[in-house]
């Protein structure tokens, strides 16, 4: 594999150089996908993911050659592609030079630095070491001898002094390192600051270049910890690049990992504190006859939040029986942060002049008031399919100016009052079949909200009929199902939703017995909904039994909900067969 590198290379003068001064294949990899330049396989990166100091790799604790071949041949080489160069240590004076640079040519590494050094050691130390034939002098031997294979060279260097000595003995390029990394768990504590650095480097590049012009300046260790403390110290120094240890593989680690354990500690009140929202979203929906708890439900109550942060119109869309009303009144709810005042306008069961003058009202009329003009603050037009267009452009500029026009006036009102609209098509098919105005849609375009049908959310199946069962039953206690018939009812497609839910909660209560139903008798309870004669479900056939179901069978109650009279709720009843337990008026 070419691994060549070259710090001389003359198109590449004003790159700037980033080097990972890493101690396992983990660590290198990762850099390559980061972009680093090249990688230096140091011992002190080797003690790094063993949990020590990087100063570790200055005592007598092993091989320090011995462990950055063996990281090269074993982690480094074998699964990265990048320039690798090695840190060799010279301060063994049994150690063979020579040999240790055709090793690492074997090894296929394109340079070599000197390290661990003598560089780190305090003065009197370094140069005791010196006066032995151990010191920087035998380190500078080491680089020499790799140029003279045709390695890159880099001079680990703590002072101007080690650097213009360094560049004297021609190296590729000279690190100056300010001292073991601070920060973290097992940093050093680090007494130079941003700026001293700053002036140290500067005062080291021109040193450099006075002696070679084309030496190639890295900065490593100390005060810099992060992407912004190298910007502080580049804005004066101008080097040509970095070489990260601790930066790139300690500190990483140590903070990834410390946050990525506490988060798993904290899962379990990440939990409580996630279940507890869904609750306070879900109840809303519980409050006006919405039940599940599924994703899908949670899905659709975090719309309606966003959807009630703001104002407006709004249009809530869905097969029939899914509950659009409950919908659009949770919405409100959520609108006035307390219990919402719907006014419910069948368009379906009125011609246009009463949907007119019921929403505009009438000049003339003493007791002709319309709901824009009363203390009503939502308003629930369905279907709009059925609205004719002459109304819905006017809806659409009430809407845009917040007034309208009694019917047979031209006076104007100024209302507060929110107009809300089911329906059974999407705003796309709507405009596709030319039943709304384009006005009005386009006030409707980030307004619309679906109802999910019941076969979308299976595992609510169980809940919404013990809710439903719980409504209707004049015990109070739903009959219990054995796992089949559960598992039946889940099957089950509910065409009708939420309406079919309710008539098979029904029958389902008419079966009950001290036993839990079984697979059979759910079956049953399915099959005779279906051959039931009136099943067949028109609009108004579910919006009435939706509507008595709401208000537990109390046709008064159902009948003002409605907007029609008592008795021709009664007729309706009658004409589609709706039976429940009849409660008093």
């Amino acid at each position: 594999m070419n691994r060549a590198f070259q710090f001389q290379n003359p198109r590449a003068t004003d790159d700037f150089f980033v080097g990972a001064a890493i101690g396992s294949g983990g660590a290198a990899r990762a850099a390559e996908v980061g972009g680093a330049d090249f990688v230096i396989a140091l011992t002190a990166g080797r003690f790094r993911v063993r949990g020590a100091p990087s100063i570790a790799c200055m005592l007598p604790l092993g091989d320090a050659n011995a462990l950055a071949f063996a990281l090269v041949e074993h982690e480094i080489a074998p699964l990265g592609k990048k320039p690798i160069f090695i840190g060799l240590s010279a301060m063994n004076s049994r150690d063979d030079l020579e040999e240790l640079v055709r090793e690492a040519l074997l090894l296929g590494c394109s340079g070599v630095m000197n390290f661990p050094t003598v560089a780190h050691f305090p003065t009197d130390v370094a140069n005791s070491l010196e006066r032995a034939g151990i010191g920087f002098g035998r380190e500078l031997e080491l680089l020499r001898a790799a140029q003279k294979r045709g390695l890159e060279t880099i001079a680990h260097v703590t002072n101007v002094a080690q650097a213009v000595r360094a560049t004297e003995a021609r190296v590729s390029a000279v690190c100056l390192n300010y001292g073991w990394n601070s920060g973290g768990e097992t940093g050093a504590r680090n007494s130079i600051t941003l700026v001293e650095a700053a002036v140290i480097a500067a005062d080291v590049r021109r040193s450099i270049r006075k002696v070679n012009p084309s030496v190639r300046l890295l900065l490593e260790g100390g005060p810099i910890e992060t992407a912004a403390d190298l910007v502080t110290v580049l804005e004066a120094s101008r080097a040509d690049g970095y070489v990260g240890g601790s930066t790139f593989d300690r500190l990483p680690l140590e903070t990834g990992l410390a946050n990525q354990v506490q988060d798993f500690k904290n899962s379990m009140v990440t939990l409580g504190r996630r279940m507890r929202e869904k609750s306070r979203r879900l109840k809303v929906f519980e409050d006006v006859g919405l039940f599940g708890h599924s994703r899908v439900m949670v899905h659709l109550a975090e719309q309606a939040e966003a959807l009630a942060r703001g104002g407006g119109p709004v249009l809530v869309v869905g097969e029939e029986g899914t509950g659009k009303q409950r919908l659009a009144e949770a919405i409100a709810r959520l609108r006035r942060h307390s219990v919402a005042v719907i006014a419910n306008l069948n368009t379906a069961m009125m011609n246009p002049t009463q949907i007119q003058n019921r929403l505009f009202g009438v000049a003339d009329d003493l007791n002709g008031q319309g709901l824009l003009s009363g203390p009503t603050p939502f308003v629930l037009l369905r279907d709009l399919a059925d609205l004719p267009k002459v109304l819905q452009r006017r809806l659409a500029k009430y809407i845009e100016t917040g007034d309208f026009t009694v019917t047979g006036s031209r006076r104007r009102f100024a209302s507060s009052v929110e107009i809300y609209f089911q329906s059974r098509h999407s705003l796309t098919e709507l405009r596709a079949r030319n039943l709304v105005d384009a006005r009005l849609a386009e006030w409707l375009t980030r307004a619309e909200i679906r109802v999910p049908p019941l076969r979308e959310r299976p595992e609510d199946v169980d809940e919404v009929l013990a809710q439903a069962m719980r409504a209707i039953s004049r015990s109070g206690a739903p009959p219990g199902l054995s796992p089949l018939g559960h598992r039946r009812l889940r099957m089950h497609s509910w065409p009708g939703n939420l309406t079919e839910a309710m008539s098979v909660a029904g029958e389902l209560l008419t079966r009950s017995h001290s036993q839990a139903l079984s697979d059979t008798e759910v079956a049953a309870c399915l099959a005779a909904r279906r051959k039931s004669p009136g099943t067949a479900i028109s609009s108004e056939r579910e919006v009435i039994l939706d509507a008595l179901w709401r208000h537990g069978f109390n046709r008064t109650m159902t009948a003002s909900f409605l907007g029609v009279s008592r008795k021709t709720l009664f007729n309706r009843i009658r004409k589609y067969q709706l039976t429940g337990p009849r409660r008093e008026d």
